[in-house]
Order: structure tokens, then sequence, then C-alpha cells
């Protein structure tokens, strides 16, 4: 006999509600002493992020670089400084092929000159496992990764205290350095940033000047050996221009980017961004201008497709705007968006692609204390909360012709540097979260009303720590009775309700009609004397500003003509 079984199958869907090892997408502010700021990051696995910074605890103390690791949900995992013993602020920071990470920074106003620089390679612990401190004054701005696992130091060297000349430095995956390459004009350079093609050709991008002379921004290309091969300067005017990050682009192309006052008369700085080949040979050169902002480029980020996103903000001057502007190739303008937390000043200083999207790093401000600033978004710049509020802003693009001239600038070779010991202590950092859920509804007493009536609004949520204000449109708040708006003047009323808190800024309109209640005419009357319906006219909803009737017999004779909205017909013949 065949035994028949009955099987049950039991199926387990599993929703997840968050981003699977993705970073959320969020601003964040993390404060740890007087003031902070957030100079470079780095991503890691599972959606972690390694940021780099400068802490310290008075306005004239020293600065200490500090370490925090973030989760995807981007909470404080743990923090730590790195002490050098001098007032060290971290520059860079990159992913070395063992895993760990290697950070350039500077000792500015070192009791050896104007400043030292170095580099130390930590785990993503936080535990210093080597560290190395220039013999020479120099000042790093940027490490790029080199092939065989090395790496690219950009910055300048400093002799004499204040003859600042462009420097590469190749280290090998060790940190001892290869080979460097000292060159400028007699004026002030800079190297800002270093890329190495597939072919094993260096390509440099910073700033030159002779002495007495204006900044021009300029390309040069080195050897595998750091050797000059060429170096040309691209300028606009008698004005300073810069590039600050330089990006590989399609068809063998590179992106430079930075900043200009040759293409603005000089009134504020425009974002500067070339295309050349890796021969130096224009392609393309376009400005972005903000009405009455002075804008750079701090960091520049290559993402697929041949498109880029420029952190932006402020050369100088301690008022920034944080914003991301996404390019492609043909430097068309895909999305600008500004991000505000609600103080006094926010920067981006790096960014960097992130499993998800986006994530920048720099800092804001609050009376005056500073904070490191987070801020996470999808490629497109926006977050998966309503609650945080990017700011479209309106650049304009202008194509550029500038003028290329080829230079031999001076080269010596001559950087060196020596292990150092540093000490690390733990730390405490206290994160919050910009983005802030709040709700805007509210009550109005009537949806129409008359010219001149009052409606009562009644708030429906208060959600603490929100600035919450009224807009009124084509009325006024009555100062004799509180929460009651009359209208005053013009054919509408809208009431608003304003809420900002942080970086958003969130507004709920409402109408009110006028002047909209239905008329109405009796469709009889008595017109005996008796006080009661002896009167024909018309009933108003709301007070008429004109009116004429006219009443005919039933053989088209007028038998009664009037413009007074409070006079009606009594049923006599005039």
């Amino acid at each position: 006999m065949m035994r028949l079984w009955r099987f049950s199958l039991l199926i387990v869907v599993v929703i997840f509600t968050t981003r699977l090892n993705g970073q959320a997408l969020s601003q964040k502010s993390y404060n740890l002493q007087f003031a902070d700021q957030a100079l470079a990051l780095e991503t890691l696995p599972n959606g972690h992020l390694m940021v780099a910074g400068s802490t310290k605890s008075t306005p004239s103390g020293q600065n200490s670089i500090v370490l925090s690791r973030l989760n995807s949900a981007g909470d404080v995992m743990w923090t730590k400084t790195v002490s050098t013993g001098t007032n060290a602020i971290p520059a860079d920071m990159i992913k070395t092929q063992d895993g760990n990470l290697l950070i350039v920074y500077n000792n500015i106003g070192s009791s050896v000159g104007f400043s030292t620089s170095g580099w130390l390679k930590v785990t993503t612990d936080g535990n210093v496992l080597w560290a190395k401190k220039s013999i020479n004054n120099a000042f790093l701005t940027k490490i790029s990764p080199a092939a065989n696992g090395g790496f690219f130091l950009s910055g300048q060297n400093i002799t004499g205290g204040s003859v600042f000349t462009g420097m590469t430095v190749r280290l090998d995956a060790q940190g001892v350095i290869q080979w460097s390459t000292v060159f400028g004009e007699s004026g002030s350079s800079a190297v800002h940033d270093t890329w190495e093609d597939p072919q094993g050709f260096v390509h440099c991008c910073g700033q030159t000047a002779e002495t007495g002379g204006d900044l021009n921004a300029f390309w040069a290309k080195l050897a595998l050996d750091g050797t000059l091969i060429g170096a040309v300067k691209w300028f606009g005017s008698s004005q300073d221009d810069a590039f600050t990050r330089i990006s590989s682009a399609e068809n063998n192309r590179l992106l430079l980017s930075g900043w200009t006052e040759g293409f603005t008369s000089g009134a504020y700085d425009g974002v500067f961004t070339v295309s050349v080949d890796y021969d130096g040979n224009l392609k393309s050169a376009f400005t972005y201008h903000l009405e009455e902002t002075n804008l750079t480029v701090h960091d520049m980020e290559t993402l697929p497709g041949n498109q880029f996103v420029l952190a932006l903000g402020s050369r100088t001057g301690s008022i920034s705007p944080a914003i991301l502007l996404k390019i492609n190739g043909a430097g068309d303008q895909l999305f600008s968006y500004q991000y505000k937390s609600g103080g006094e000043t926010d920067v981006f200083q790096q960014i960097k692609s992130t499993s998800t999207g986006l994530a920048s790093v720099g800092l804001n401000a609050f009376n005056g204390d500073q904070n490191f600033y987070l801020v996470t978004t999808d490629l497109d710049g926006k977050f998966d909360n309503e609650d945080c509020c990017p700011m479209q802003v309106d650049l304009t693009r202008q194509e550029v012709s500038p003028e290329k001239d080829a230079f031999v600038p001076t080269q010596t070779a001559f950087f060196a540097a020596q292990s150092t010991s540093l000490s690390t202590a733990n730390a405490t950092s206290t994160a919050l979260d910009i983005c802030r859920s709040f709700e805007l509804d509210f009550t109005i007493s009537k949806d129409t009303i008359c010219r001149g009536e009052c409606v009562e609004i009644i708030d429906e949520t208060i959600t603490p720590g929100v600035n919450y204000t009224y807009e009124i449109q084509g009325g006024e708040v009555n100062p004799d009775s509180m929460g009651q708006v009359c209208h005053s003047n013009g054919g509408v009323l809208f009431i608003t309700r304003r809420g900002v808190v942080g970086g958003c800024d969130k507004t709920l309109t409402k109408a009110i009609s006028l002047g909209s209640k239905a008329d109405d005419f009796p469709n009889a009357f008595t017109p005996n004397g008796d006080d009661a319906n002896d009167v024909f006219q018309p009933v108003f909803g709301c007070p008429a500003l004109s009116m004429n009737l006219k009443i005919f017999n039933r053989w088209g004779k007028l038998v009664f003509n009037s413009n007074d909205t409070l006079t009606g017909w009594d049923g006599k013949s005039e």
C-alpha cells in the first residue's frame, strides 16, 4: 500500500531596510574639541569610512592628527589622535595594497623652519605601523597611486623660508623615496596633484609664477625616473590661475581642474577646467561661475562613463559654500548642489566614491566651533531621506580659450626623509545627525472667506529644535488676536509654514478661496408689507463690490433697475 505524504513549504522572505554593505545617505557633524576639520577619507569594506583630520582644544593650541572609523550608518566606531609633537595637520590619505592606509601630513610652523612634512602607515584599526618625516622644509598636498604599489607625493619644497618650488616624490610600497623632482620658476610654484598614465609617464599639475608675477596654471610631463619632459602654462590674463586636480579621461585625455581669476575680471574666482591630451595639447576649456561667490576645486573624483564630480568651495576666507558639481567629459553640467549644515560655514575638502554613491568630508562651523562634516549621497548628489535637502545652485558655464606658453622650469632633485616615532591616544567624538525629520502640517479654520475676513491658524505639529515661521501673501497677521490672519489685499490669500533645521528648509502652503461663497436668488417673494419676504433681491455669500439688477415683465418691459447692492425690488412697477 502506498502511503501519501503531505509536505508544507515555508518560504521566508527577508526584507533589508538598509543598504547591504553600503553607506547610509545623510549629513552628519562630528565634534571632538574646539576646532576640528576633516581633510581626507577612504572607503573600507562593509561600507565603513576612515576619516583623517585635525583637532585642537583651544584657538591658540596645537593641532593633532585625528583618525575616526565610521560604520555604514555614519556612527563612530572609534576615534584616535596621533601626535607628532608639533602642530600637525593631515593632507591626504590612500589605501595600500595590503589593506592598510598611508597618510601624509604637515608640521606647520615647526622648529626647523616654515613647515616639514611626513607620511605614516596605519592599520584600519588606527595603529601606526611606521612613520617618516622629511628632512627638508616642505608642504605636501596630495598622495596618489603609482605602479607596483607605490605612491606619488605632490606639494612644495621650501628653501630659505620663502622660496617655494613645485615637488613630486615617488615612494615605493614601503614608503621609501625612489626619486624626487623639484622644479619651478623664480617665484612661487606648487605641484597639487600627480597621475601616472598606462605607459608609465607621470603627469603633474599645479601653479607657477616668476618673481613678482601672477600665478599661472601648469601641466608637466615627467619620465618614469622623474626627468622633466616638458611643461606648459595655461592662463587667462594677467590675473591668477591654478590647477588643483588632475584626472584621466576617455580617449587618452586628461582633465585638469582648479580656479581662475583670469576669465572673471578679477572680481570673483571661478572654477577652471581644461581638457588636454597626454602631450598637453588643448582640447577644450571651461569656467563655471556662481554669482558673487569665490569658487575653487578642492577635490575631484572620476566616475564611470567619463563623468567627474568636483568638490567646490572658496579658496580663501572663513566663509565658504560646500558645493558638488558633476560634469561629463564635454564639460556639460549634470548637477550642481550646495549642502548646508545650518552653521556659519560649510567646506568640502575631499570626495570619494562609495558602493552606494559619494562621500564628501570637510568642516562646518557652529558659533565658531568647527566640526567634522560628512555628507553621503547617491551618484546624483541626492539623499534617500527627504529631510536632507541639498539646494540646487545655478553655475554659469563659459567656454574659454586660455593662452598657452611652454616654459623650462629650474629643476633640482633633493628630498630626503627619516624615520620618526609618533604617539597615539584614544579620543571621543560626538556625532550629530543634521538630517532631522520634522512635520509642517497646520489647519485653517475656514477654507473660504470674504474679502477682509480672518481665519484662525492651528499648528498641527511642532518638532523641538525646528525654527517655524509663517509667510502670508495677500493678508497680514491680526495684532489683536494671536494665530489669526486677515485678508488685506488682492484676489488671493496664501499661508505658508516654513521649517528650518540644520541644512534643511521646507515649506507647506495652503490657499484660502476669496469671495467664492455661493450667491443665491429667491424663487418667490411676498410683497404684502408684512416685513417677511417683501423684497426680491440676491443673497450674496460675501459683500458684493458692484451689482446691476434689472427685472422685466412678461412683455419685456423694464420694471426695475438698480445698481445698489443693498436695494431689491418691492414688486411695484416703476
